[in-house]
C-alpha cells in the first residue's frame, strides 16, 4: 500500500486572500466560460448594475 500526501496549506491560505480581495474590490469582477456564460460575479457588479449576482449568473 502506498500513502502520497502533499501539504496544501500555503495554497489554501492564497486562494482565501484572493477571494477576500476580489469580494471586497470596490471593481467589478466576473468571470465566463468558454461560452461567454458568466459564471461568477462579485458584489460589485450587483452595487454598480443594480441587479442580484442570481440573475447574472449562467447568463450571456
Amino acid at each position: 500500500m502506498v500513502c502520497y500526501a502533499d501539504d496544501i496549506t500555503e495554497q489554501r491560505k492564497a486562494e482565501k486572500d484572493f477571494i477576500n480581495l476580489v469580494e471586497n474590490s470596490p471593481d467589478m469582477v466576473v468571470r465566463h466560460d468558454i461560452s461567454s456564460r458568466h459564471i461568477y460575479a462579485n458584489t460589485a457588479v450587483e452595487r454598480e448594475l443594480g441587479i442580484s449576482k442570481d440573475f447574472f449568473l449562467g447568463k450571456t
